[in-house]
């Protein structure tokens, strides 16, 4: 799970860099609830509680898929802190 306060990831070597951040130590998934906005597009809404550095860290994330002839696609993310 790759999710932090770190300012959006555009290139390459900001995405090694956030790779390099320390690991959670514990996280859990709640609340997952799939909602079909229509045919070949959905979302994926769920919370997460965490630790990392014995610091708390929890949010509510939305994802946006549509089904692409190669599969289902990733087309917004969202991710709201608590």
């Amino acid at each position: 799970m790759l999710l932090s306060d770190l300012p959006p990831i555009r290139t390459r070597a900001e995405a090694l860099d956030a790779l390099c951040i320390a690991a959670w130590e514990e996280f859990r998934l709640h609340g997952l609830r799939v909602v079909q906005l229509g045919e070949g597009t959905g979302v994926v809404r769920y919370g997460i509680a965490a630790t990392r550095s014995a610091l708390p860290y929890w949010a509510q994330v939305s994802s946006v898929y549509a089904r692409r002839p190669s599969g289902w696609k990733l087309t917004f993310p969202q991710r709201t802190r608590r």
